[in-house]
Protein backbone atom coordinates (compact mmCIF):
# COMPACT_ATOMS: atom_id res chain seq x y z
CA UNK A 1 0.00 0.00 0.00
CA UNK A 2 2.57 2.08 1.11
CA UNK A 3 4.45 2.19 -2.58
CA UNK A 4 0.81 2.60 -4.16
CA UNK A 5 0.47 6.01 -2.32
CA UNK A 6 4.00 7.26 -3.11
CA UNK A 7 3.24 6.15 -6.79
CA UNK A 8 -0.24 7.08 -6.53
CA UNK A 9 1.69 11.29 -5.33
CA UNK A 10 4.43 10.71 -7.40
CA UNK A 11 2.28 10.89 -10.74
CA UNK A 12 0.11 14.07 -9.32
CA UNK A 13 -3.29 12.00 -8.04
CA UNK A 14 -2.59 12.77 -4.37
CA UNK A 15 -1.56 16.37 -5.01
CA UNK A 16 1.78 16.30 -3.19
CA UNK A 17 3.54 20.02 -3.13
CA UNK A 18 6.01 18.58 -5.88
CA UNK A 19 4.17 21.53 -7.92
CA UNK A 20 6.06 24.06 -5.80
CA UNK A 21 9.58 24.82 -6.04
CA UNK A 22 10.99 23.51 -2.77
CA UNK A 23 14.61 24.41 -1.75
CA UNK A 24 16.31 25.85 1.27
CA UNK A 25 19.31 26.21 2.92
CA UNK A 26 21.28 23.23 4.34
CA UNK A 27 24.05 22.77 6.82
CA UNK A 28 25.90 20.02 5.41
CA UNK A 29 29.27 18.85 7.68
CA UNK A 30 31.96 15.97 7.95
CA UNK A 31 35.15 14.67 6.57
CA UNK A 32 37.24 15.03 3.82
CA UNK A 33 39.69 12.78 3.58
CA UNK A 34 41.88 14.11 0.66
CA UNK A 35 44.96 11.39 0.02
CA UNK A 36 44.27 10.15 3.50
CA UNK A 37 44.48 13.59 4.91
CA UNK A 38 41.61 14.46 6.70
CA UNK A 39 39.78 17.77 7.20
CA UNK A 40 36.82 18.79 8.89
CA UNK A 41 33.81 20.64 6.57
CA UNK A 42 31.26 22.56 7.56
CA UNK A 43 29.22 24.26 4.86
CA UNK A 44 26.36 26.87 5.73
CA UNK A 45 23.09 26.96 4.19
CA UNK A 46 23.99 30.80 5.08
CA UNK A 47 26.73 30.51 2.63
CA UNK A 48 24.34 29.76 -0.04
CA UNK A 49 24.35 26.18 0.14
CA UNK A 50 20.81 24.81 -0.36
CA UNK A 51 18.93 21.14 -0.91
CA UNK A 52 16.02 20.71 -3.01
CA UNK A 53 13.56 18.51 -2.23
CA UNK A 54 10.67 19.13 -5.00
CA UNK A 55 10.59 16.04 -6.92
CA UNK A 56 10.37 12.87 -5.15
CA UNK A 57 13.05 10.37 -5.17
CA UNK A 58 15.74 12.85 -5.95
CA UNK A 59 17.96 15.49 -3.55
CA UNK A 60 19.72 18.39 -5.44
CA UNK A 61 22.48 20.10 -3.54
CA UNK A 62 23.51 23.23 -4.50
CA UNK A 63 27.10 23.71 -3.21
CA UNK A 64 28.02 27.53 -2.51
CA UNK A 65 31.78 28.05 -3.63
CA UNK A 66 33.10 28.68 0.03
CA UNK A 67 32.35 24.98 0.38
CA UNK A 68 35.08 22.48 0.43
CA UNK A 69 33.04 19.87 -1.33
CA UNK A 70 32.76 23.03 -4.08
CA UNK A 71 35.37 21.37 -6.03
CA UNK A 72 33.89 18.39 -6.61
CA UNK A 73 30.66 19.19 -7.63
CA UNK A 74 31.45 19.48 -11.85
CA UNK A 75 29.85 21.89 -13.93
CA UNK A 76 26.39 22.52 -12.32
CA UNK A 77 27.98 23.29 -9.20
CA UNK A 78 25.68 20.38 -7.07
CA UNK A 79 25.18 16.74 -5.71
CA UNK A 80 22.45 15.24 -7.39
CA UNK A 81 21.32 11.59 -5.46
CA UNK A 82 18.54 9.92 -7.25
CA UNK A 83 16.89 7.25 -6.21
CA UNK A 84 13.67 6.35 -3.74
CA UNK A 85 11.45 8.34 -1.22
CA UNK A 86 8.77 5.75 0.93
CA UNK A 87 6.62 6.58 3.54
CA UNK A 88 7.18 5.57 6.98
CA UNK A 89 5.12 3.39 8.43
CA UNK A 90 5.01 1.98 11.84
CA UNK A 91 3.03 -0.70 13.34
CA UNK A 92 0.56 -0.20 10.39
CA UNK A 93 0.29 3.48 10.82
CA UNK A 94 1.02 6.28 8.42
CA UNK A 95 3.96 8.57 9.42
CA UNK A 96 4.24 11.93 8.62
CA UNK A 97 8.05 10.92 7.74
CA UNK A 98 9.69 10.24 3.82
CA UNK A 99 12.50 8.04 4.03
CA UNK A 100 15.13 8.39 0.99
CA UNK A 101 17.85 6.58 -0.03
CA UNK A 102 19.71 7.61 -3.90
CA UNK A 103 22.64 7.33 -5.16
CA UNK A 104 24.74 10.25 -6.89
CA UNK A 105 24.02 10.52 -10.58
CA UNK A 106 25.21 14.60 -11.01
CA UNK A 107 27.77 16.38 -13.96
CA UNK A 108 30.80 16.04 -11.13
CA UNK A 109 33.27 13.24 -10.93
CA UNK A 110 32.23 11.37 -7.45
CA UNK A 111 30.41 8.52 -7.02
CA UNK A 112 28.32 8.02 -3.69
CA UNK A 113 25.18 8.14 -2.03
CA UNK A 114 22.68 9.69 0.28
CA UNK A 115 19.86 8.86 3.03
CA UNK A 116 17.93 10.92 4.64
CA UNK A 117 14.63 11.32 6.96
CA UNK A 118 12.14 14.14 5.68
CA UNK A 119 9.39 15.18 7.86
CA UNK A 120 6.68 16.33 6.32
CA UNK A 121 3.11 18.24 6.78
CA UNK A 122 -0.14 15.63 5.78
CA UNK A 123 -1.66 15.35 3.76
CA UNK A 124 0.09 17.01 0.46
CA UNK A 125 3.96 15.58 2.08
CA UNK A 126 4.73 19.53 2.24
CA UNK A 127 8.40 19.57 3.92
CA UNK A 128 9.08 21.21 7.06
CA UNK A 129 12.79 19.53 7.69
CA UNK A 130 14.97 16.89 6.20
CA UNK A 131 18.36 15.11 7.53
CA UNK A 132 20.51 12.40 6.97
CA UNK A 133 23.97 11.26 5.69
CA UNK A 134 25.98 11.80 2.52
CA UNK A 135 29.01 9.86 1.70
CA UNK A 136 31.36 9.57 -1.54
CA UNK A 137 34.42 8.88 -3.06
CA UNK A 138 36.57 10.32 -5.86
CA UNK A 139 39.70 8.90 -7.65
CA UNK A 140 41.56 9.81 -11.10
CA UNK A 141 43.87 6.57 -10.44
CA UNK A 142 46.61 8.32 -8.92
CA UNK A 143 45.28 10.74 -6.10
CA UNK A 144 41.40 10.44 -3.88
CA UNK A 145 39.06 11.94 -1.74
CA UNK A 146 36.37 10.59 0.40
CA UNK A 147 33.54 12.59 2.09
CA UNK A 148 31.75 11.14 5.04
CA UNK A 149 29.21 13.55 6.78
CA UNK A 150 25.98 14.60 7.47
CA UNK A 151 23.13 17.48 6.65
CA UNK A 152 19.99 19.33 8.15
CA UNK A 153 17.90 21.48 6.17
CA UNK A 154 14.55 23.37 7.56
CA UNK A 155 11.67 24.87 4.64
Amino acid sequence: MRHLLMSLAIVGILAPTAHAVIVGPVTIQGKLYEDGVVSKVKCLGDDGTTIDVTTFGIRIFTIAPSCPLWAYTGTADEFLFTGEDDQLIQNGVAKAVLIFSGVETGTGPVSGAANAEEKVLLPGFSPVSEKGRMTWSWTDGTNSSIFIGTFKAKF
